[in-house]
């Protein structure tokens, strides 16, 4: 109470005054000291927390580089295995050639990864379902749903060659396969 009788410029304040102002300004000050009650709405990650990797497990932590390195390998060669056995000419050839074909497998494979894969296991691990085969099972599907309508749009579905079309289905499957081992069994337990 002593320190509301001061006035700034340094005289004395009328006690009258300074109870009005007590009584003004008391309830004022209790109402900040008290806790604010809890909202149960739930805030969004501070930029700090955001910003930082969490675990494997966690739904917005990537997997692990060499998790899409393999998986991309592994179809890349199966890609590249049915493209020597579609090849017609028999001769000499020069490396990058042989590298050139199998370029599109690496493109096609990672999309897949970036535009399909990483985006199931972030909604697999946001809706806690710790379930590899069903995993498996839907991007499996949506491979097979991607590669029947590019056959069916470049009308090489139609022609019946089935290794044409074994080139274009087998090695999303089995990146997918290897993506669904690499991640599961690079998580943490």
């Amino acid at each position: 109470m002593a320190g509301l009788r001061r006035e700034l410029v340094g005289g004395l304040v009328p006690d009258e005054l300074c109870e009005r102002a007590w009584r003004i300004l008391g309830p004022i000050q209790q109402h900040r000291r008290r806790k604010p009650a809890r909202m149960t709405v739930k805030r969004a990650d501070p930029v700090e927390q955001r910003d930082e990797l969490g675990p494997l497990d966690h739904p917005r932590s990537p997997p692990p580089v060499w998790t899409w390195i393999i998986p991309l390998l592994a179809g890349t060669a199966v890609y590249f295995a049915f493209a020597e056995k579609l090849e017609l000419q028999e001769g000499p050839t020069i490396w990058w050639e042989e590298l050139l074909e199998a370029s599109p497998a690496l493109m096609i494979g990672l999309l897949y990864q970036t535009f399909v894969l990483l985006p199931l296991r972030m909604l697999f691990a946001r809706a806690r379902m710790n379930n590899p085969v069903l995993f498996l099972a839907v991007s499996m599907l949506a491979w097979l749903a991607l590669s029947v309508a590019i056959l069916h749009w470049t009308n090489m579905l139609s022609q019946g060659d089935l290794w044409v079309d074994a080139s274009v289905i087998v090695p999303g499957l089995v990146v997918a396969v290897a993506f669904t081992l690499m991640d599961r069994y690079s998580s943490p337990r």
